[in-house]
């Protein structure tokens, strides 16, 4: 085979969307050349600000001299995320396949397809193919690491609202408005967008919005936010937060805030749920500050909605509040008519059991059934927080749900469900078997059982507990008993209900101890005397009073009975 001499220069270029990118470049020294083949030799590598409409990276484009020797047919590409030490076939670019030579010009401008990920180094490296399906050595390696945007600087660091607010940074890429926003803070933790005015690779320019609070600025490309290092602090002013943000008539609030000024005058005051304006200087007011004003609830205002402060005849963004009650979460959700056990409502605004009613409600659209009054019987407790009680025995419908009213207002819906009241039976065995092997006593299977406990006769200790389920059984050795007839009782318990099943079984180990003493003797011929005549149809039959199991106590079990005297108990 004959030797090319090759001299490649590569440029790649990343293709990033929306989050911008950018690529650090790491050369390595060239390998020294083969036997055969020249290595190719890899140029620089450039960043492209290009960016796709989805806003995720799509790929590198990569650039190198074309060879110019009629025997060059193509290239492979190979890229790792290790550094690259052999022509791995694996490693190859475009599905494994040869890059074809082109026809003419100069260079050559491969796109590389795959997703790039932040913070992830590309390695690359290049090797040329003749006629003869002769690959050269690699070329030397080039990297790239692909990182994401930085905010570095705002100017100016405060502001009114409408004001225009340079942030200075690296790797914003070209504007794509369905992927690019710049976010500023506002109440309750969330974010207003503001409106971008210019969008350059390393600087943005945008309008404060109505409504912003002091915090930091947010660039979020493709779902990726870089933020800045310092406040942007807001001029105008503003509030931050309501507490509690549900409260009724006469309660008193706090509602914090910013620059709302240490001298309010009588066009001062603060608007209420329903366009209820409350002027400074009303007996509502407990006091006011640049930063927080304290008052009291006014009457008639509407029940949701939010609050906003008046300044200087300027009118602040508006915090969520509402004067009904709220429920937050209920504890059991699954609920049991009748049952002993404790249901904890915790919310916000319920009042006490003075002012306010439970109610268990059918959310059915067809025929629901009336609504049930948790009166004050089943009410173990009762605060602003939380509400501690007992569910009536009543029939709830198909939908039941939990409402508080508080005065005139109603807090929405929290869905429940309701269970039967707890019962439990015995799977298996089968009630008056007769046991000789070992078998799995077991319960049934209720929703949210959480314990069940076995006792033998009247034992005050039990048998065997079952705290796991969700098969709530045991197994039992009928050769740890004599014969006899036994019973078995089980406890269940889901919360603070109880419930009891009873399991009558016979035990049959020693054929012909019918008075179950451990041994075959007369006695058993004394005890077999008081059943004769009775058979496996009559209620007071048990197989172990039947020493030959024919269904019939007779004769013929007093001479088994001899045939199979032993006078003491052995172990089998």
């Amino acid at each position: 085979m004959r030797n090319l001499g090759i001299c490649l220069v590569l440029t790649a270029l990343v293709l990033l969307a929306a989050c911008g990118r950018e690529a650090s470049v790491v050369s390595t020294q060239s390998i020294e050349p083969g036997s055969v083949l020249i290595a190719p030799i890899l140029g620089g590598l450039e960043l492209t600000r290009e960016k796709s409409v989805s806003g995720l990276p799509t790929g590198v484009i990569v650039t190198w001299e074309r060879v110019d020797d009629p025997l060059a047919v193509g290239y492979y590409l190979y890229r790792d995320t290790q550094h690259i030490d052999t022509a791995n076939p694996a490693l190859r670019t475009n599905g494994g396949d040869m890059i074809g030579q082109p026809g003419s010009g100069t260079a050559v401008t491969f796109y590389d397809e795959f997703y790039p990920l932040v913070g992830q180094t590309y390695y690359y490296r290049l090797s040329v193919v003749d006629v003869y399906d002769e690959e050269s050595d690699l070329s030397n390696e080039l990297s790239i690491e692909i990182s994401t945007q930085e905010v570095t600087g705002l100017n100016p660091l405060s502001g009114y609202y409408g004001d225009t607010v340079v942030i200075s940074g690296t790797d914003f890429g070209i504007h794509n408005v369905d992927d690019d926003y710049v976010f500023f803070p506002t109440d309750s933790s969330e974010r207003i967008e503001a409106t971008i005015l210019s969008w350059e690779d390393t600087e943005i320019q945008c309008v404060v919005p109505l409504g912003a609070i002091t915090g930091r600025v947010q660039v979020e490309i493709a779902s990726t936010v870089a933020e800045s290092d310092e406040d942007f602090t807001i001029l105008n002013p503003f509030l931050i937060s309501v507490s509690p943000k549900y409260a009724s008539y006469n309660e008193e609030i706090r509602i914090l805030g910013d620059n709302l000024t240490d001298t309010p005058g009588p066009a001062d005051g603060v608007t209420f749920p329903g366009d209820v304006f409350i002027p400074y200087g009303t007996g509502f007011f407990v006091s006011w500050s640049d930063t927080e004003i304290i008052m009291r609830v006014p009457p008639a205002i509407g029940a949701d909605g939010e609050i906003t402060a008046r300044v200087a005849e300027e009118d602040t963004n508006g915090v969520g509040f509402s004067v009904r009650p709220a429920i937050e979460t209920v504890t059991p959700r699954k609920l049991v008519p009748g049952s002993a056990t404790k249901v904890s409502v915790t919310g916000l605004n319920l009042g006490n059991i003075l002012v306010s009613t439970l109610y268990i409600i059918d959310e059915s659209e067809e025929e629901p059934v009336p609504s049930v009054e948790v009166d004050d019987s089943f009410i173990v407790s009762w605060d602003n927080n939380e509400i501690v009680f007992r569910v009536p025995f009543d029939e709830y419908g198909e939908l039941p749900a939990l409402r508080v009213k508080r005065g005139s207002y109603w807090s929405d819906s929290y869905m429940v469900v309701m269970l039967e009241p707890l019962q439990i039976s015995f799977l298996f065995p089968a009630q008056h078997s007769t046991l000789e092997e070992p078998t799995t006593i077991a319960v049934t299977s209720v929703i949210d059982l959480s314990r069940v406990e076995f006792y033998l006769g009247s034992a005050t200790w039990p048998l065997y507990i079952d705290a796991e389920g969700p098969d709530f059984s045991f197994m039992i050795d009928p050769q740890d008993y004599n014969n006899g007839s036994y019973y078995i009782i089980a406890k269940a318990y889901r919360g603070g209900e109880r419930a009891y099943a009873l399991l009558l079984f016979d035990i049959l180990t020693l054929p012909g101890d019918t008075n179950g003493d451990g041994v075959v003797d007369d006695a058993d011929v004394d005890k077999l005397k008081q059943h004769l005549g009775l058979t496996s149809e009559d209620a007071l039959y048990h197989r172990y009073l039947d020493p030959n199991d024919d269904g019939q106590i007779d004769e013929r079990d007093v001479s088994f009975i001899g045939y199979h005297f032993t006078g003491s108990f052995e172990e089998p």
